[in-house]
């Protein structure tokens, strides 16, 4: 009878200990008490001990995995409140984009065209909220997540895609929007191409602003050299035909194509000229 006592009390404060130790740091502690050669399952990680909170769990993703874990700062910091509401935790304060806004840049007011998800207010469709093991957050890394949605085979099968190798999406498109369609960054064609920039006294405007897709197709093109459009006509779209006439110049080449004369590129001359007064 006294033996059946003792040994309920000792379960229950066995089962006591277990549930006072949930967290790793407080569970050793007791165990080793009772036992030899407990592992320290905080013994080796780079992780002040600390930093750990009284339940042994604050950064438990970052002691238990070997790949580093990126947090978004609220969710780090078990401020919920600031994205969800009190006491229905599965409801955001805000909808969309308008609750990453409350912190983040809104991205209308950096770009032109948005990429679609950002124009709709999808975040997440790219962001992990919480936590991710991939720079900024992202659900996926480089290409991966960009073949979410974009087709894999049509995009390696396009001319300029051929010839990028390994290279990122990113390399040359920016991932929430930009000034034509297709987001590309500025300067992204210069990471294939010559740099006309440095290699000319003079630069054509579109080409010294970055914005070589303002006469070139980044991908397809039925025209030379993936232009939008042959001949004259596509200096036209910028230049005004009235002032290019009022020059005699032009007058009396007026049957020869602009490119004869001007480098639509860059120059060492004044006016992008090609050749000298006298030719």
């Amino acid at each position: 009878m006294i033996k059946n006592v003792y040994t309920i009390v000792f379960k229950v404060l066995v089962c006591t200990l277990l549930m006072m130790s949930c967290g790793p740091k407080s569970s050793y502690n007791v165990k080793s008490f009772f036992f030899d050669g407990v592992p320290d399952p905080l013994k080796g990680n780079q992780l002040d001990i600390k930093n750990i909170d009284s339940t042994g769990y604050k950064k438990r993703d970052s002691i238990l995995q070997k790949v580093k874990v990126i947090y978004h700062q609220p969710f780090q910091e078990k401020k919920c409140n600031t994205c969800h509401q009190k006491f229905t935790r599965g409801q955001t304060m805000a909808k969309n984009k308008a609750l990453c806004y409350t912190c983040h840049d809104a991205f209308e007011n950096q770009y032109q065209i948005l990429h679609g998800p950002v124009a709709v207010g999808y975040c997440s469709q790219c962001h992990n909220p919480h936590k991710s093991k991939n720079r900024a957050l992202l659900l996926k890394n480089d290409n991966e997540l960009c073949y979410n949605c974009h087709n894999k085979e049509y995009i390696e099968a396009t001319n300029i895609h051929k010839t990028i190798a390994d290279k990122q999406c990113l390399t040359c498109h920016n991932a929430h929007g930009g000034s034509t369609s297709h987001f590309l960054n500025k300067n992204s064609c210069f990471e294939c191409h010559d740099n006309y920039n440095t290699n000319h006294t003079y630069v054509h405007g579109p080409v010294a602003a970055g914005l070589c897709a303002s006469c070139h197709e980044s991908h397809n093109s039925k025209q030379t050299h993936l232009l939008k459009i042959t001949g004259n006509g596509l200096c036209i779209d910028c230049h005004n035909q009235k002032d290019i006439d009022k020059s005699t110049a032009h007058t009396e080449a007026r049957a020869q194509q602009c490119t004869d004369c001007h480098n639509p590129h860059g120059s060492n001359k004044t006016f992008l000229l090609t050749k000298t007064d006298k030719q």
